[in-house]
């Protein structure tokens, strides 16, 4: 299973993911302390800088999608859904 974490913040929920044998790929908006911090505790998972409403990503290219914390921090949550 591939999931997208959205959001991913320090990777907490692409840990769990990981260890439930899926495939995590984590995105998060523009913020490069935080991918610094997060790429070097979770060196299995990929991560990828964008912003929610405009994935880099294909149609159909994950079984599913979670957001931890990030909703909050979305200007336009609706549009990111």
């Amino acid at each position: 299973m591939k999931v997208l974490d959205v959001a991913y913040g320090p990777g907490i929920v692409s840990k769990k993911i990981h260890e439930r044998k899926a495939s995590p790929v984590g995105i998060d908006f523009f913020s490069p302390e935080m991918i610094k911090l997060t790429k070097s505790s979770c060196l299995y998972i990929e991560f990828y800088e964008s912003d929610a409403p405009e994935l880099p990503f294909g149609d159909a290219v994950f079984d599913a999608v979670v957001m931890n914390f990030g909703m909050l921090h979305l200007p336009r949550p609706l549009q990111a859904m």
